[in-house]
């Protein structure tokens, strides 16, 4: 405290109430009368930054492949049509039945009908085209599966634009960075660089009620502990819909080593390292800690599971189909004008 009186885990230990302190803490220069004990494990301070905006779901049918698979399916549609067309010039030719061919315009439109799983008309009359059609059904089952899976996929899981994952992104953001304790103030260091001194001057303290309201209500970017960001995200910083409302920036401002606080010059430090450094060595430390974070993190899974049941998909889901009709719609009609007065003029 200001008056210099030290309070909590770090006063009993100070003031002798107590001999050691088993709550972690980042092994750094106190002013108080205190050392650290063996190491156990190692942490960082991160940046927790809001998650960035979902994206809209009449976005869904393009996030089921990347722009390459889309580009090479027309592509590879346009060349099955030149495929089948030369297909049926070369029969027709063997046959000395020149000009019989449909236009290649009719071979291009059928054949995409047929990837696209739709009717066609134009059946194929000659053995090698239809192997060729054969084997064109063939891969549009394939393709078809694997894009209803992926659209159900896309449809169902909430997605989000790229989030801030270093330290520029998070200065260019503008937000500011609170702490719930004065001790995070050096995270930064010194400065050094035109970034760290730009996240440094928006840092911003409040107290422990205080903090968490400002987290609640207004988003801000926030720093804590590495080794507790998913038992944090997932317990307190989650959206109503249960999607996570935070991420942690990969950029890592700090790291520090773990241990205990005993008061200093204790009788029993050289014993108790010895302990601490088996119990590391043998991994007992790391799984202790990791048992009781997945218990806890399974307990609200299960209890999330029991309270929110599945819910079907609503209007909002499904907009991409009525865009789709809509458009169709559209283009229909403009189509159907242009017909219009195209023949208005020819008749007049």
């Amino acid at each position: 405290m200001d008056n210099g009186t030290v309070t909590g885990t770090l006063g009993d230990v100070v003031y002798k109430k107590t001999d050691l302190s088993f709550n972690n803490r980042f092994v750094m220069k106190y002013k108080s009368d205190v050392e650290f004990l063996y190491a156990i494990m190692t942490d960082q301070f991160c940046l927790f930054a809001p998650k960035a905006q979902l994206k809209p779901k009449w976005l869904a049918i393009f996030k089921c492949f990347t722009v390459d698979v889309w580009s090479l399916f027309v592509v590879v549609n346009l060349i099955c049509g030149f495929v089948r067309y030369g297909i049926k010039c070369w029969e027709e030719l063997l046959r000395w039945r020149k000009g019989k061919t449909h236009p290649l315009s009719r071979i291009l439109f059928e054949t995409w009908n047929i990837m696209m799983s739709s009717p066609s008309i134009l059946l194929p009359r000659r053995s090698a085209e239809r192997s060729f059609v054969g084997f064109c059904l063939l891969m549009n089952v394939i393709f078809t599966g694997t894009f209803q899976g992926s659209l159900v996929t896309s449809i169902s899981t909430p997605t989000s634009y790229k989030d801030m994952n270093t330290m520029q992104e998070v200065d260019e953001s503008g937000l500011l960075i609170f702490m719930p304790s004065e001790g995070f103030m050096d995270i930064f260091g010194d400065g050094g660089s035109k970034v760290l001194e730009s996240l440094k001057s928006k840092m911003r303290f409040r107290e422990r009620e205080e903090f968490d309201r400002v987290i609640a209500d207004d988003r801000p970017v926030f720093i804590s502990r590495m080794s507790d960001s998913t038992l944090n995200i997932e317990r307190e910083y989650t959206k109503p819909d249960g999607t996570p409302a935070y991420h942690v920036v990969k950029e890592c401002p700090r790291n520090y080593h773990m241990s205990y606080i005993v008061r200093r010059g204790w009788a029993f430090s050289t014993l108790f390292n010895t302990i601490l450094s088996r119990l590391r060595e043998a991994g007992f430390i790391n799984m202790w800690y990791k048992s009781t974070e997945n218990a806890i993190l399974m307990h609200k899974r299960i209890t999330d599971r029991r309270q929110n049941s599945l819910k079907p998909f609503n209007l909002e889901d499904m907009q991409t189909a009525f865009f789709i009709l809509v458009l169709g719609l559209t283009g229909c009609t403009f189509i159907s004008k242009v017909a219009f007065s195209y023949a208005t003029v020819v008749y007049t």
